[in-house]
This record gives C-alpha cells, sequence and structure tokens, in this order.
C-alpha cells in the first residue's frame, strides 16, 4: 500500500464546512435588534450587493480591507436612511458572524 504525505489540506470553510449565508443573516439581523433597529428581509439584499461591490474594489486595490470592514456599513446605513453608528455596527457584525 502506497503512503501518502500532505503537507497541506485546505477546506473550503464558506458554504461548504459552515452555512456561511445563514451565519451572515443571523450576524446582520442580530446587529440590527442589538442596535434598536427593526430588521427586514430585504436589508440584507441592500447589504450583499453592497458588500460585493466593495470586495471587487478591494481586489482591484481601490480600498483597504480595514476600510471595507466598516464603510460597507456606513455606505447601507445611508441607503437605508438609519441613523446609526457604522462603526459600532460593524464591531457588532462581526462579532455575531463569529
Amino acid at each position: 500500500m502506497q503512503e501518502f504525505k500532505y503537507s497541506w489540506l485546505l477546506f473550503d470553510a464558506d458554504g461548504t464546512l459552515f452555512d456561511y449565508n445563514n451565519a451572515e443573516e443571523t450576524a446582520i439581523r442580530k446587529t440590527f435588534s442589538q442596535l434598536g433597529h427593526e430588521y427586514y428581509p430585504e436589508y440584507l439584499d441592500a447589504y450583499k450587493k453592497i458588500n460585493n461591490q466593495m470586495w471587487k474594489a478591494y481586489e482591484c486595490g481601490g480600498i483597504h480591507k480595514n476600510e471595507l470592514k466598516t464603510q460597507r456599513f456606513a455606505i447601507l446605513l445611508e441607503e437605508l436612511k438609519i441613523k446609526a453608528d457604522h462603526l459600532m455596527f460593524s464591531k457588532n457584525y462581526l462579532r455575531n458572524l463569529s
């Protein structure tokens, strides 16, 4: 029997080992609640659109990753006309996502 020695074993966690879509929705819903705001399912669609645009900008070198983590929520809250601290939103969202 042939023995294999692997140096690395990679797993695609998002969508394979973890239900990222469910985790993302739970995190955003919980974050709105924590900051005292009603949550509506269309908020997730708006967030995903903004988030995808921000990640594309990051991949092209147009935005720094740390800026992406907070600006996506600044844009989202502005688009939804919700007065909330986007920095606190980002902090809570990332904690809820993990």
